[in-house]
């Protein structure tokens, strides 16, 4: 099952997609403008997102060009009736993975999904680690390790980090839905550093928590098991 995201601001077609692709087992979610979409994805990143192009308060190119500046990967499809190639060649150069017209069938509509859903899986397979001093998102927040940065997407507040906070926060953004006990951790982000315990482990992930605010929620404590981060 994966996780979709379609803003739409048309009720009767959002609900008609929405009813077609949780008939496929997808768990989906409408938001039916721009901003709405863009405060969505970053809540919960979803594995898809579907977006019109007009729209109101914030339109599908805009949606797509602001993701695409701190997300390469998550697939993007336009669903709209403008059908003019410079709409199609403009939606993707700006990062869009593919574009379906309106009127669509349901099989059309389901064969895309299914195609994109299946493309990205394999990126992910293929997918590097993050560089160590390549800045990251994880839990609606953008981490730059060069400037000690943690800012929020949503609200662009920054706060100041420590040297380290990067190192914990790029384990958990490598290893999502992945439950990590207090030796993983300490292996991951402290390696042989003299005096790092299960207790340091602890300290650092309150911290952490405390910077994220209510995106601390994404990490999880796993009774008996260590912790996990829920993007």
């Amino acid at each position: 099952m994966s996780s979709i995201l379609i803003a739409e601001d048309e009720k009767n077609i959002a609900d008609v997609v929405k009813d077609i692709l949780e008939a496929e087992g997808h768990d989906v979610r409408v938001v039916r403008n721009g901003v709405a979409a863009i405060a969505a994805y970053h809540e919960r990143r979803p594995d898809l997102l579907i977006l019109d192009v007009m729209m109101p308060r914030k339109g599908g190119f805009e949606v797509c060009a602001e993701i695409r500046e701190v997300d390469e990967l998550t697939p993007i499809l336009f669903l709209t009736a403008r059908d003019a190639d410079v709409d199609k060649v403009h939606g993707l150069n700006i990062g869009a993975d593919d574009y379906l017209t309106k009127p669509f069938s349901a099989q059309e509509l389901v064969a895309r999904v299914a195609a994109i859903l299946r493309r990205a899986a394999r990126s992910a397979e293929k997918k590097e680690p993050i560089e160590p001093d390549a800045s990251f998102v994880i839990a609606g927040h953008k981490v730059d390790p060069r400037r000690l940065t943690l800012t929020n997407l949503v609200t662009k507040r920054t706060t100041s980090l420590s040297a380290h906070d990067p190192v914990v926060l790029r384990v958990f953004a490598e290893n999502p839905d992945v439950v990590l006990s207090r030796d993983e951790l300490i292996d991951k982000a402290w390696g042989m550093r003299m005096g790092a315990t299960t207790r340091t482990v602890d300290m650092a992930i309150l911290k952490i928590r405390k910077l994220l605010g209510p995106a601390s929620s994404h990490i999880e404590t796993i009774r008996a098991g260590g912790y996990r981060y829920r993007p």
